[in-house]
């Protein structure tokens, strides 16, 4: 029986995806912060719980030592954060989103990687959402910029192209796009998607 982690799964695509691997006949784990709420999920779908907040160390190792056999790990733990004007935005406002979204599914991997390289078939799935996207953020008049900033009108206001090193991939193909705000000419936002490899 596969055996399968999901992080942030007491609610919405993490609770789902859980609901149908236990109906597919996986083991699941569900990772949560609130122990009512992941324990209240798990029972729901006949899941496993263990407490896992993503951006605590601790939290993340009592979780894979709890969890001792695992052969996939859905990172699909993340938020949103709060939604200020660019001019307002700080790095307080980011290290919250930051430690869940970036950082989290790093620390988990690394705590979860000796048990998965143990697995036969193992897995790690990298849930993300549109709001991820650089490119689908960025595009002029996509529903993620018109939401972005709801009281002010949003265009593209220039777009190219151009090659940047990419440790991996050598030389990558950078499609931008930049958009500003009508009312308020200093605010701009420059977007950067890779095109293909070069």
């Amino acid at each position: 029986m596969t055996v399968t982690l999901i992080t942030g799964a007491n609610k919405g695509l993490g609770f789902e995806a859980a609901r149908q691997l236990v109906a597919a006949g996986h083991q699941v784990w569900i990772g949560a912060r609130d122990p009512d709420r992941g324990k209240q999920a798990a029972d729901a779908v006949n899941a496993q719980f263990v407490q896992l907040d993503v951006t605590d160390d601790a939290s993340v190792a009592a979780a894979a030592h709890s969890v001792g056999d695992l052969d996939v790990l859905v990172n699909n733990a993340g938020i949103a954060g709060e939604r200020t004007e660019p001019a307002q935005t700080t790095a307080a406002h980011l290290r919250r989103v930051y430690e869940t979204n970036v950082f989290g599914p790093v620390r988990v991997l690394h705590a979860f990687l000796p048990i998965l390289q143990k697995s036969a078939r193992p897995v790690v799935v990298n849930v993300s959402s549109g709001l991820g996207s650089i490119s689908t953020a960025a595009e002029p008049g996509s529903a993620h910029v018109r939401d972005w900033w709801p009281r002010h009108d949003v265009a593209a206001v220039g777009s190219g192209s151009k090659k940047l090193w990419h440790p991996h991939l050598g030389p990558v193909e950078y499609t931008h796009v930049v958009l500003q705000v009508a009312d308020q000419p200093d605010q701009t936002l420059v977007s950067y998607a890779p095109a293909q490899p070069g």
